[in-house]
């Protein structure tokens, strides 16, 4: 009995995973425990999305949140299943269900929801950026919220990045949080229970060098040479900020 009620009390997350190549599938369970799971308080339910494993309302009645994460897909490809998971996250918008997109993530629940996707104008977006928070246009319990975790004094969070595409014009009733020097939407307010993020709170600096920097420098995206540069870059992140905030947002 005592184990169901703490099942009862256990925050339920369904995360979306949109990338099938083996050097994702590999660690996505230690991504996601390392995210989400902040204490022993959370369960996770993974969707191989990228299989055609789609969830449906049903299937995510009584979860706090779901949370679509990056890919090496853009959301411009427009794949069969990106279709479908756009229908599942229009689904979502008048549930108590949260809602959140990281990178790839983002930018389809941004499209689902009548945004423009394209390239990033200054090329790919890596390792990091530093995003500057304008709070001022946003509901009162998203304010409490991002002032509760971004730095008091410069309203700004360092974060890791690692895209080609991105929201170049926000959709209807959308409300833009955050920009960088790169990317104009950054963090982008959708409704009450939705919001999404460009940068990647789900990555540390070894798998952004050990996962992705090899296939950047393959594609010609990056000189091996500048390795060095790149990953002197990689300090002083508000990672575990954001963290914190995605949970206090599913707890809400």
């Amino acid at each position: 009995y005592n184990e169901y009620k703490s099942y009862l009390r256990k925050m339920r997350i369904a995360v979306l995973s949109c990338d099938g190549q083996g050097k994702w599938t590999e660690t996505f369970d230690e991504i996601c425990n390392n995210t989400f799971v902040l204490n022993d308080d959370v369960s996770i339910k993974i969707y191989h999305c990228f299989k055609g494993e789609i969830p449906t309302l049903e299937s995510v009645e009584g979860f706090n949140a779901v949370v679509c994460m990056g890919s090496r897909h853009s959301a411009l490809e427009e794949l069969p299943w990106m279709l479908q998971l756009e229908k599942f996250f229009l689904s979502l918008q008048n549930t108590n269900i949260k809602l959140v997109g990281l990178c790839f993530g983002h930018q389809l629940i941004c499209k689902a929801y009548g945004a423009k996707i394209g390239k990033v104008k200054t090329g790919f977006a890596f390792p990091t950026d530093v995003i500057k928070f304008d709070l001022s246009k946003a509901p009162d319990s998203i304010k409490n919220l991002f002032s509760m975790h971004m730095n008091k004094d410069t309203h700004q969070m360092k974060l890791l990045q690692s895209h080609g595409d991105e929201v170049t014009e926000l959709g209807p009733g959308m409300i833009n949080l955050a920009t960088s020097d790169r990317c104009k939407h950054e963090v982008v307010f959708i409704r009450d229970n939705i919001f999404t993020l460009q940068g990647h709170p789900d990555l540390d600096k070894t798998l952004m060098m050990e996962k992705i920097w090899p296939s950047l420098v393959e594609r010609g995206v990056f000189k091996h040479e500048s390795k060095n540069n790149v990953e002197s870059e990689i300090t002083n992140l508000d990672t575990q900020s954001f963290r914190e905030l995605m949970h206090d947002f599913f707890k809400a």
